[in-house]
């Protein structure tokens, strides 16, 4: 089952434990929880920090803001912390626009996925994302912008049309609107990579009418496919029998004109 994405920021305890809470599935209240900034608690007594392989930490002195530090082992006083240790992988986010109306008012679900990441090579970028942006801002945002952009591809089609949203001839029009999501996110250290609707769901009742029609197109297709094989097959008897003939003519002409030599 497909359950829609919320980004969120999670606590950890140091940063070697990250990875592993990465790959964790998170499931609750209807929603898959994917953390893309974890917040690490430091030891009193800890000499030194690790950044695991993967990952970007922005380093705290005294609280304040000091800059960014790659994956390695770190010596770091007790003063100094990680606020933000960021992933830099591929987030997958699924949200499911629902209620769209189409071009004859009738209400379908469009499942929508995107592919994005946290531009951590800048350390500008990922500063604005984690100090100015945030997990929860960026949620809030991919959702108003999904929305707005895919109810306005649902109205432009009838219901019988609406399953065209997964045809690759969209990929122009998505692919606009990933450019446009990337206009606004620059500024914030986001990129979207990809962009795609995965399914459509329409009310049970129109959805069995279009199986019904989609049922009878493909018995008349095969209807009249049967037809040409077999008026194709009648064809092919037919030369078949010409042929014989003919070829039993040219015998007996031949066996004819052989038998009157002899004579």
């Amino acid at each position: 089952m497909a359950y829609p994405t919320r980004l969120e920021t999670l606590e950890c305890g140091n940063c070697e434990e990250a990875p592993a809470l990465l790959g964790v599935r998170r499931i609750s209240g209807g929603v898959q929880r994917v953390p893309v900034i974890f917040t690490p608690v430091r030891g009193a007594c800890s000499t030194n920090i690790v950044i695991p392989k993967g990952f970007v930490g922005l380093v705290n002195r005294h609280g304040r803001y000091v800059g960014q530090w790659g994956a390695g082992f770190k010596w770091a006083p007790p003063w100094v912390n990680i606020s933000h240790l960021v992933p830099t992988q591929f987030v997958v986010y699924d949200t499911p626009v629902k209620e769209c109306p189409t071009q004859d008012n009738v209400m379908v679900t469009i499942d929508v996925t995107l592919v994005l990441r946290i531009v951590t090579e800048e350390e500008k970028s990922c500063y604005n994302f984690c100090y100015k942006l945030g997990p929860r801002g960026l949620d809030e945002m991919l959702k108003a912008f999904q929305e707005e952009s895919i109810r306005g591809m649902a109205r432009k089609r009838k219901y019988n049309e609406i399953y065209d949203l997964m045809d690759s001839q969209q990929d122009k029009q998505l692919d606009a609107q990933r450019r446009e999501l990337n206009d606004h996110f620059s500024q914030y250290g986001v990129i979207i990579t990809d962009i795609s609707v995965t399914n459509v769901h329409l009310p049970k009742e129109f959805a069995d009418t279009m199986q019904e029609a989609t049922v009878w197109h493909n018995r008349n297709e095969f209807k009249i496919l049967q037809q040409e094989y077999d008026l194709r097959k009648i064809e092919v008897r037919e030369a078949e029998a010409k042929e014989k003939q003919k070829l039993k003519e040219d015998l007996e002409k031949f066996t004819a004109e052989k038998d009157k030599d002899v004579a």
